[in-house]
């Protein structure tokens, strides 16, 4: 059966089994097109001008059969399905298949035709939920853009058409389940809120209901200021009426501060600046940045400057970033859109920019231009691109189909909180600085202060505008003494105070340290108390314990119920559920309501995703935090910890650490240290390195704390060679401290009694000693692992003891013995398999990585067909079981043995297979191994330069991490790389570099390859023959005492062609590389046996001749 996913990360799988995914950018569009456009005849010249848009229709048409081919070889499944005629492709189902789009399209046409109430729910319920992701994710063509824009249109009329039906039959589990989806893509929806609202409370859930109208109004607040609709307010009234029948809506709770109505202190001469940037125009769009702390005045000055720039005749347009923001696709251009002068423009373009802004904005359909009424194309029929629709909204912000008077004016947009923006707004952002447009736009944003890591997009924006000469960068410091006491006397006036002492004003401006936010913190304090209260506060303090008084102080008026509500969230921590609260709070389910309303009104907390509050400001939970006594803090964190037990009972893995957090505060040691290593154990089958290892850490404290119990040794070796393990993932098997553990584990291997654990924590040392040059130490390692295999005859523990010594002996060189130990180890899986112990279709990593190495062995000792079978019995290394890790070494066998063969397209798909290995489970290490894999493939493919700029890339990250085994063999890659272009500056430098740091580790798989390019660096340097090949004699004799053929292969034939190129023919050297052809003929083919078989014969050729 064939299963095809298309919404979210595509997956395909044929009989169950998960096809690999398609390594080239343009063959997996093809296929994706082939699969959504399935069963029809597409024709070939539209594929091919789509994907080749700038080729010739010949060569596109080339291309487009190159990866057809590709495609068909890539699985046989697709060979099977892709049907080819002259003109056209289609992909043919087979006879059973699941194609989650169809299903979509499917029941979405039941729903939508289909008489019966029942039928349609169901089938609107299995719609809604096949569409519950965006259209092949993370793929950005132009196709898929606009076939993604299409269906999630139809989805979002789909579910709201549920929604009715729902709400008409009184479904309201369900109504709550649709809504919340909907909301997920369209949080600004507010008849959405209002059926979410009437859902939660027809069921009896008064605190989610509460909650989601806080979530609305804190949404259309902060991003249009505006308040909810009449509607809206009465249910909330409603929520909220007390037993009296009035309602505890009142405002007196809240900050009675207008800051729009005060006047504008301490920032004349940074909007001076922007003055004299709107007085000056120019032909591009500019950035004017205003960066600074939170708190410090950003959108303050924002504002003035806007009411500048409309004073001035200028048109302005606002839009509000937030942190849930960066999922939502051009957020600040939607809001944009909502400007009545950018209304009037639009109603003003020609229809097909209007089309394809009113795609995006579908409330803009209505204002299209009546001038302009064609009949509706198909948009399936028309391959708009990302450019286009970029092009759209430029036409839009310059007024570009409007007459030139209106091209003429200039004008300012407004984004705040530019760091939350998503990802595609800063790119139309980038698109729109790169255009030549002739209209003075300015883009007006605020950035917070540290937000943006040096690789984020809008710091790479900044950069190219300051080089550009494109932005004004402003950034904030704080008010000085004489500007916040003007601010603070200008706040004063609006508040219910008759005077106040301007050394009370001084008193509380120095507490602010010049920062708008505890200036404003100070203020509210003065709500609720009256003007003595200014008299009681000292000076010569430090901020931070003022800030925390007057937080303190709010605390302390709450009512006694509301203020042990605040102590409690704030030692669950930042956020907290209100099902977690209603575990820990000891009251009514309505009085926990009215509580948590209080404290949301007064902006204590505040409202986030999913049913939970936070607190408003850190230093607000972090004061509450610390007002507490020791003894209260731990009976507190005991029942928060009990309290997430009970909630999560179903599956604790998530929660697992913060329960051991919790534990650990409340000082009991033997909870904190179980749930630790369970928070352990979930992190490390993960791979979430660093939590791991911060666990590890937590649990080798408290050992230290809890009784010597029975096999608290074996317990803490177990937690050693975690935490070992998550070093190696984090800083390579080189770091000191890895050495540190490693030399401690060692002292206590005599107090190890369980056999499986001793013979995991020899398999540890011997990694280490591997890593470190200490091979004769790893040797002893496997052998003492290869004793306890023997001992406790377990073909799991031998196959492993056989994987490590084929590993060491690699390691060394010893390529005869590692072919004989990797023989020895495929038997026992063999027998394992025959017997039923082992699964051959989804194998352990360990065998997969085993029987690569065997075929790599084979191939290296010249068995080539025996090396090919060998390679096949391990076909299913896809499929392969372990964590990504381990998985990932199972690819880097198998591209090893596919470079060995000079399969360049096998070796690249895998590289780039390893590469998203380590970008998804962060490890620097796999990544760097794909970029080598990489890079080889094309230097192989003749592009030297870039191959080579990734592999110097692969092998600086790599060596970071002091791993030298895997560097050596890249380095001598790199050095011919440079050999081959005549480089033999740079190749010297490379094989010194190399020789020092194969010596210090020990390696020596590597030795007969380093003295062959040394003798062809000579030679290239026209150095004395005798030194040439007296290195050539070396590299000979290493590579035939270790049963290197295929060194031996290499060698030779570089050797007779030198010797012919310096007039030094040697007869002996002659027949003994025929004697190998003739030798391994009768065994396979190979690139090198190839070469070296033209050189036999050229030279045969040559003394017949003479």
């Amino acid at each position: 059966m064939f299963r095809a996913r298309l919404f979210g990360i595509p997956r395909l799988e044929w009989d169950g089994v998960p096809v690999p995914p398609v390594s080239g950018l343009r063959a997996r569009s093809i296929l994706f097109q082939l699969l959504y456009s399935f069963d029809q005849q597409i024709p070939r010249s539209l594929l091919a001008g789509l994907h080749w848009p700038e080729s010739t229709e010949q060569q596109a048409r080339t291309n487009l059969r190159r990866e057809v081919h590709l495609l068909r070889q890539h699985h046989s499944v697709f060979d099977r399905c892709i049907e080819s005629t002259r003109h056209t492709l289609r992909w043919r189902m087979p006879r059973q298949y699941d194609l989650d789009i169809e299903r979509f399209r499917v029941t979405r046409e039941i729903f939508n035709s289909d008489q019966c109430v029942d039928v349609r729910l169901a089938a609107g319920m299995q719609a809604v939920s096949y569409c519950n992701d965006e259209f092949l994710r993370g793929h950005d063509d132009a196709w898929i853009t606009e076939n993604r824009r299409v269906l999630e249109v139809e989805w979002v009329t789909l579910a709201e058409d549920l929604l009715v039906l729902l709400n008409r039959l009184q479904r309201y589990e369900s109504v709550i389940a649709v809504a919340r989806q909907i909301l997920a893509r369209m949080p600004l929806h507010e008849s959405i809120y209002l059926n979410l609202l009437i859902a939660y409370k027809s069921t009896g859930n008064t605190a989610l209901a509460m909650h989601t109208y806080h979530q609305c109004e804190s949404m259309l607040k902060s991003e249009y200021n505006v308040a909810p609709n009449s509607t809206l307010l009465n249910l909330y009234a409603s929520l909220t009426e007390t037993g009296s029948g009035t309602t505890r809506m009142d405002t007196a709770t809240t900050l009675p501060i207008d800051l729009g109505n005060t006047r504008f202190f301490g920032r004349q001469g940074e909007l001076e600046i922007f003055a004299q940037a709107i007085a000056t125009p120019g032909t591009r769009c500019r950035l004017f940045a205003i960066s600074g702390e939170p708190g410090i005045g950003k959108t303050r000055l924002a504002e003035e400057a806007m009411r500048l720039a409309v004073s001035r005749g200028l048109p302005v347009t606002r839009a509000y970033c937030h942190a849930n923001a960066s999922d939502l696709a051009f957020w600040p251009l939607r809001q944009w859109l909502q400007t009545p002068w950018l209304k009037e423009r639009f109603a003003m373009m020609e229809e097909p920019w209007q089309d394809e802004i009113a795609f995006l904005f579908p409330e803009l359909k209505n204002q299209r231009s009546s001038s302009h009424r064609h009949a509706p194309k198909s948009r399936k029929d028309r391959n708009i691109s990302r450019r286009k629709l970029f092009e759209a909204f430029t036409r839009l912000l310059t007024a570009t189909d409007t007459d030139e008077l209106h091209r003429a004016e200039p004008a300012v947009l407004f984004v705040d909180d530019l760091q939350w923006c998503d990802q595609d707004s800063l790119e139309y952002l980038q698109y729109l600085f790169n255009q030549e447009n002739g209209c003075p736009l300015i883009v007006l944003v605020t950035i917070r202060e540290a937000s943006c890591a040096p690789d984020h997009a809008l710091s790479a924006l900044q950069r190219q505008l300051s080089v550009t000469r494109q932005s004004i960068e402003i950034a904030l410091d704080a008010l000085g003494l004489r500007d916040s006491l003007s601010l603070a006397t200008d706040l004063m006036t609006q508040l219910p105070i008759a005077r106040t002492r301007s050394a009370d004003l001084e008193t509380i401006c120095r507490w602010s340290r010049g920062n708008p936010f505890y200036l404003v913190e100070s203020l509210r304090h003065i709500v609720s108390v009256d003007e003595n209260c200014l008299h009681t506060v000292r000076e010569h303090f430090p901020v931070a314990p003022r800030i925390t008084a007057i937080i303190l102080d709010r605390i302390y008026r709450l009512e006694p119920s509301t203020r042990q509500l605040v102590y409690l969230a704030a030692v669950v921590g930042r956020s907290f559920s209100i099902a977690l609260l209603e575990k820990l709070y000891p009251a009514r389910k309505d009085s926990l309501i009215e509580q948590l309303d209080v404290l949301w009104r007064k902006r204590i907390i505040c409202d986030v995703a999913n049913g939970e509050y936070d607190f408003s400001h850190a230093c607000i939970r972090e004061a509450c935090y610390e007002s507490l006594a020791t003894p209260s803090l731990c009976a507190m964190h005991a029942k928060v910890a009990q309290a997430l037990e009970e909630l999560h009972a179903s599956d604790t893995d998530p929660v697992a650490s913060q329960i051991a957090m919790h534990w650990d505060k409340a000082r009991q040691t033997e909870h904190a240290f179980n749930w630790y290593c369970k928070a352990l154990a979930f992190a490390r089958n993960n791979l979430i390195c660093r939590d791991a290892l911060q666990y590890v850490n937590a649990c080798l404290r408290l050992m230290d704390g809890i009784a010597l119990f029975e096999g608290s040794a074996s317990k803490r070796v177990e937690l050693m060679l975690n935490k070992s393990h998550m070093l190696s993932l984090i800083d390579g098997f080189g770091n000191p401290e890895e050495g540190v553990l490693c030399e401690e584990i060692r002292v206590i291997l005599p107090e190890i009694v369980d056999e499986q654990l001793l013979f995991s924590a020899l398999g540890r040392l011997r990694l280490h000693a591997s890593f470190s040059g200490e091979m004769q130490k790893a040797l002893e390692y496997c052998h003492q692992q290869m004793i306890i295999a023997n001992r406790c005859d377990s073909p799991a523990l031998k196959m492993e003891a056989f994987r490590s010594l084929t590993f060491v002996q690699f390691s060394l060189g010893h390529y005869g013995d590692m072919l004989n130990t990797a023989q020895r180890g495929v038997g026992v899986i063999r027998k394992a398999e025959s017997s039923g112990c082992m699964n051959p279709r989804s194998p352990q990593w360990s065998v997969s990585m085993l029987k690569a190495m065997n075929a790599y062995a084979l191939y290296m000792a010249g068995r080539f067909n025996e090396a090919d079978k060998a390679f096949n019995e391990c076909s299913n290394y896809e499929n392969s079981q372990g964590d990504t890790h381990v998985v990932a070494l199972v690819h880097l066998w198998i591209a090893m043995f596919h470079l060995l063969r000079h399969d360049v397209i096998a070796t690249n798909r895998l590289g780039l297979s390893l590469i998203r290995f380590g970008e998804k489970s962060r490890l620097e290490k796999i990544h760097c191994m794909g970029l080598y894999f990489c890079s080889w493939s094309k230097i192989q493919n003749g592009d030297s330069e870039s191959g080579m700029c990734q592999m110097r890339e692969a092998i600086e990250r790599m060596e970071t991490t002091e791993e030298y085994m895997s560097v050596l063999e890249w380095r001598y890659e790199l050095a011919q790389a440079c050999i081959d272009k005549a480089d033999f500056d740079g190749a010297a430098r490379v094989l010194d570099k190399t020789r020092c740091m194969e010596i210090k580790s020990g390696v020596r798989y590597c030795e007969s390859t380093g003295y062959r390019l040394q003798a062809e660096l000579l030679a290239g340097m026209r150095s004395n023959p005798k030194s040439v090949l007296r290195h050539f004699a070396k590299s000979r004799s290493i590579a035939a005492s270790h049963n290197a053929v295929i060194l031996l292969l290499r060698c030779l034939v570089k050797e007779c062609r030198y010797r012919e190129s310096v007039n030094l023919q040697d007869q002996q050297i002659s027949d003994e590389l025929a004697q190998l052809v003739e030798k391994f003929r009768r065994l396979g083919n190979s690139p090198e046996l190839q070469e070296a078989d033209l050189l036999v014969d050229a030279r045969t050729k040559d003394t017949i001749d003479s």
